[in-house]
């Protein structure tokens, strides 16, 4: 402790206790900074990872729940269209007619039913069976022949296309909408409607399908949600109308039972651990299908709950956003409590939501905050111990000791001894210290030199008289003195002037013509007048007030003052030097002004600037630093302090290896300044620095630029660093190539189950219904052999007939090919020399191949991959080329297979290809997911070539 006394400063005042306090204050500040901003960082960041994942995944759920619908819309819209052209074709309505009469059977109450050997699988009379189908229509008025003939071909198409969805989640038949309503549906699934009797059910279908025939719009309608008790699940049923006819009205409905328990299983398990998901109606309730936290308020209103209903608040904002909606694309709705993905599932009237709570964001952020704050209080409890010792040792105790000295040494003792003050300290103190002990001993020096000065002005009285003798010739010196001086006094640049003291006050006695030119007045209006009478007021004021302090210390006085004179406001800096008189009082004043406007200027412009790139230097997040030409340390701002851990005093005169020894990143930095030096150019560096933090280490990536600074004759004086953190550049950079991969890995898997699909389909169509064609046209034939000469009319229509199936079995060949030409299975090269006849064949467009006549030993996905990459640049060619020519070569290296595709057509500028296009973009995509490459080169008038190189392996990571 530092002892105290009555003139001492009291502890609480004290040096240690101030900087103490200080440091106190600022690594408080730091520590609440760093955490306000890691909290702001880290929310910010994991609300946007969290919208991302969000978005990619609802996206992803609406393109997966819109395929069963799809596939719905394409069997209503086949199905009402093959209804209009049966019903159309002449003679057809008799047929039907009779087919009723044989399905149907009236009741006493004039209801018709199926008859019911149909349903166990008895044949008609013509050998059709209708198995597991059943109908019921309950007329108030007798059918016609036309609602019979609707009715039957209703039934027919119902049979054909539920058979084809039969063992799907969902039910296909349809209605004729006329008073009965009659219904079709396979008996292993529920009824369309919840109902407790025939009653109920006839009331509420005769309501729904009112809907769909009361208007003359044949837009989809959807159900809302029911429970099926015979199924024991939710159901919708999705009805679609056909164009109304010439009279105004509907005549056939197709409709579709879908069972919604495979929907609501996936609804309830999102991608995205701790997110939940609601799915609901977009009407003006919006009327709920699943959410998590209200099923049994849904199951129990029979699916008549809604978010308006139910006064779910924290969900309007989700009705709020369903209008902007477009069908299969998401959108981030924010509520209090969650983040929220919403999108409209396509081809539906329903809104699928994933929230996300933002509860489960917190704990991430807390425990950064955590750690900032606890690693900011431990640099302050150890600041602060550092601090006061060293304040203590180095600053207090021998400060004290100082002062002791200094009061000894103003009662009136000279010599101190050295043990008195701290001079063996190394610091400011201990200069402090030694100067003081050499002032004493000046002191006591001074006070003997003074003795023997009056001892010589003594013995210097007795040659008085030889100095007046001397002060003639002294005269005549001062007249030439005088005139060198007047030379000097006329043509100097600075305006001088001197000044009597007088009882009127300060009198200009003489000035020479630069203070005449700075005051805008001439000579004879300035001599023998007083500053008041010559000066404007306020600079008057000003130039007394600084003549009264030179009168009043009878001492010299350098003074700047800004005056506002007749040239403007000018700013002097002004020496002013008392003439003391006979009398010891000061007589004259001699006045030396300096015009000092622009320079002051200057000053004050340089000071601006440096103050604001000093601020901006300081408070930059990015790293900034400055060597000399032996690579050490000139500056470094705040962040290139803390990156390297070190203080500013520290780190001045050293290189970066002597601050970092051990680290690579510092020698490759030394290496790069000292290369920049022998080069003397700019250069720019990525570096990757590992920085130790409490959880294992974290790397950071650096992008700093070395730029040298050299003076105005260019010579390099040094070399000035910016180095900028893009971590998270480089890490989104990362996750950005990963996604790529995902993506292609998603796109390559789908190719292939695509291809797949289509030889599995080629192969059914060719061998199942090819062979059905095929027996139906022998069928064909012995019919026409057995009877034909007995009925000559059958003869013809039997005819008529072959020709159809013959048709037909053509269709089937085609639909194969185009699916998958079956020339793939007998090699590659055949298969292209199949689609270079067919092109030519079909175009006109002569077509030449060149391909190794051997069989090429590559895999299916290779082979098949060649064979679309040509057939799409044989579709370009057909489509935009206009080309009379085509060559394909097909050759085979070492490792890839080549192939090249040209031509002799019109060409095009490739710069000026829209981006984008989904030929190319299937080419190159096709060749990238084997590992090859595809390029495309042309010029107008030049025709194209189409090059393609696929390696016969590939390996997996290049997917």
């Amino acid at each position: 402790m530092v002892p105290e006394n009555s003139e001492g400063v009291s502890p609480k005042h004290s040096l240690t206790t101030r900087a103490l306090r200080l440091a106190i204050v600022r690594i408080g500040l730091v520590s609440l900074g760093g955490g306000a901003i890691s909290y702001y960082v880290n929310s910010t960041t994991i609300e946007q990872d969290v919208t991302w994942q969000l978005l990619l995944s609802t996206e992803q759920s609406l393109q997966r729940e819109s395929l069963p619908f799809r596939e719905i819309k394409d069997l209503q819209r086949n199905f009402l269209k093959e209804f209009k052209e049966i019903l159309a074709r002449p003679g057809m309505k008799a047929r039907l007619v009779e087919d009723f009469q044989q399905i149907f059977y009236r009741h006493e109450d004039g209801s018709y039913t199926q008859r019911p050997h149909l349903f166990e699988g008895q044949p008609l009379a013509d050998g059709r069976r209708f198995a597991r189908m059943s109908a019921t229509y309950a007329p108030d008025i007798e059918p016609n022949d036309d609602i019979k003939a609707r009715f039957a071909l209703s039934y027919l198409l119902s049979h054909k296309y539920g058979s084809s969805t039969e063992g799907r989640l969902f039910n296909f038949y349809g209605v004729v909408p006329e008073k009965g309503f009659p219904i079709y549906q396979d008996a292993d699934v529920a009824k369309v409607f919840t109902y407790s009797g025939p009653e109920a059910l006839k009331l509420e279908t005769y309501e729904f399908y009112q809907r769909g025939f009361g208007t003359s719009d044949h837009e989809t309608l959807f159900t809302r949600m029911y429970w099926d008790f015979s199924n024991n699940a939710w159901m919708t049923t999705i009805a679609t109308p056909d164009v109304v006819d010439v009279s105004g009205k509907h005549t056939i409905l197709a409709c579709v039972d879908v069972l919604l328990d495979a929907l609501m299983e996936r609804t309830a398990k999102p991608a995205m651990q701790g997110a939940y998901s609601t799915l609901f109606i977009d009407d003006s309730e919006g009327t709920l299908i699943y959410h998590p936290f209200v099923m049994e308020q849904i199951k129990s209103s029979a699916g008549m709950a809604s978010i308006q209903s139910l006064q779910m608040v924290q969900h309007y904002p989700l009705l709020e956003a369903v209008p902007t909606l477009t069908p299969g694309h998401a959108r981030i709705v924010q509520t209090p409590d969650d983040v929220v993905a919403v999108g409209r599932i396509p081809d539906t009237p329903w809104v699928l939501a994933i929230h996300y709570p933002r509860t489960l964001m917190v704990p991430a952020i807390l425990d950064n905050l955590a750690i900032v704050v606890i690693l900011g209080l431990l640099t302050l409890l150890v600041e602060i111990l550092i601090l006061r010792s060293i304040l203590q040792k180095q600053v207090a105790h021998p400060l004290f000791r100082l002062v002791q000295a200094t009061r000894q040494l103003g009662v009136g003792k000279e010599r101190l001894c050295p043990e008195q003050l701290p001079t063996r300290s190394v610091d400011e103190i201990g200069e402090l210290a030694r100067a003081f002990a050499k002032m004493a001993g000046r002191i006591q020096d001074a006070h003997e030199r003074l003795e023997l000065k009056v001892q010589e002005r003594t013995r210097q009285a007795s040659h008085l008289v030889a100095i007046a003798k001397e002060r003639e010739r002294a005269e005549t010196l001062l007249l030439e003195s005088e005139r060198r001086y007047r030379d000097i006094f006329d043509n100097s640049m600075d305006p001088l002037f001197l000044l009597e003291l007088t009882d009127e006050g300060l009198r200009y006695i003489e000035l020479n013509p630069a203070f005449e030119r700075a005051t805008g007045q001439g000579r004879t209006e300035l001599i023998g007048r007083t500053v008041e009478q010559t000066l404007p007021t306020h600079a008057a004021a000003v130039a007394i007030a600084t003549y009264r302090r030179c009168v009043d210390g009878g001492v010299p006085l350098d003074e700047e003052h800004e005056l506002d004179l007749p040239a403007g406001r000018l700013t002097f800096h002004s020496t002013l030097i008392p003439v003391i008189g006979p009398d010891g009082h000061v007589q004259r004043i001699v006045g030396i002004a300096r015009d000092i406007t622009e320079r002051k200027h200057a000053e004050r412009l340089l000071h601006t600037r440096e103050q604001e790139f000093r601020a901006l230097v300081e408070n930059t997040p990015d790293i900034i630093a400055r060597f000399d030409l032996r690579c050490r340390f000139l500056y470094a701002n705040p962040a290139a302090r803390d990156l390297l851990g070190h203080p500013l005093d520290f780190l001045l005169g050293k290189n970066v290896c002597e601050v970092s020894p051990d680290s690579d990143v510092a020698r490759f930095f030394h290496h790069a300044l000292e290369q920049l030096i022998g080069t003397r150019d700019v250069t720019e560096e990525e570096l990757s620095i590992s920085v130790p933090v409490k959880r294992g280490k974290e790397v950071f990536c650096y992008q700093v630029r070395l730029v040298p600074e050299r003076d105005r004759y260019g010579g390099l004086v040094s070399i000035l660093a910016v180095g900028r953190n893009v971590s998270a550049m480089r890490a989104a950079e990362q996750r950005l190539k990963e996604s790529h991969a995902q993506l292609r890995q998603l796109s390559s898997h789908r190719e292939s189950t695509r291809e797949e699909e289509r030889k599995r389909i080629a192969r059914e169509i060719h061998d199942e219904l090819g062979q059905q064609l095929s027996a139906l046209r022998i069928g064909i034939s012995l019919l026409r052999l057995q009877f034909g000469n007995d009925q000559p009319l059958l003869v013809e229509r039997v005819q008529v007939l072959m020709g159809r199936v013959d048709e037909t079995i053509q269709v089937v060949r085609n639909v194969a090919t185009a699916l998958r030409p079956s020339a793939l299975d007998m090699g590659l090269t055949s298969a292209l020399e199949w689609l270079v006849s067919e092109f030519s064949s079909n175009t006109g467009i002569a077509c030449r191949l060149k391909a190794p006549t051997a069989r090429l030993e590559l895999d299916d996905e290779r082979a098949t991959a060649i064979f679309r990459l040509i057939q799409e640049s044989l579709t370009n060619v057909s489509r935009h080329a206009q080309a009379s020519q085509v060559h394909i070569r097909l050759e085979c290296l070492a490792e890839h297979v080549v192939i090249e595709v040209s031509d002799n057509g019109k060409g095009f500028d490739p710069a000026q290809l829209p981006k984008g296009t989904l030929g190319m973009l299937g080419m190159h995509e096709r060749g990238h997911m084997l590992g090859g490459t595809v390029s495309i080169s042309s010029a107008p008038g030049q025709g194209a070539c189409v090059q393609v190189s696929i390696p016969f392996q590939i390996d997996p990571e290049d997917r």
